[in-house]
């Protein structure tokens, strides 16, 4: 769970079959051993600034973010088919 502008915020990083590991800034190298399901929880807050790096997948995969109700305002530009484009919006927070 994350504390943000727009309230709060859990973020999901799906590993699929062919991630080699997720890597974030708060925990480093996640690899788990014999492909078991691992979840962490961060004891000290993490710090990010807007644009930060939370982390990447080693060879990609899926985020999932859950937000509250109405907090996301979303492209409508994205549609069911439409090639995303690295670095492309597919909505902005809204403060609550």
């Amino acid at each position: 769970m994350m504390d943000t502008d727009a309230g709060p915020m859990a973020i999901v990083l799906v590993g699929a079959m062919i991630v080699a590991c997720v890597e974030t800034v708060g925990a480093g190298v996640v690899n788990p051993p014999g492909r078991k399901m691992t979840s962490l929880r961060y004891v000290s807050p993490l710090r990010l600034e807007k644009g930060d790096e939370l982390g990447h997948f080693h060879l990609g995969s899926t985020v999932i973010v859950l937000s509250g109700e109405q907090r996301v305002r979303w492209n409508n530009a994205v549609l069911e088919g439409k090639t995303i484009r690295y670095g492309e919006a597919l909505g902005r927070a809204t403060a609550p």
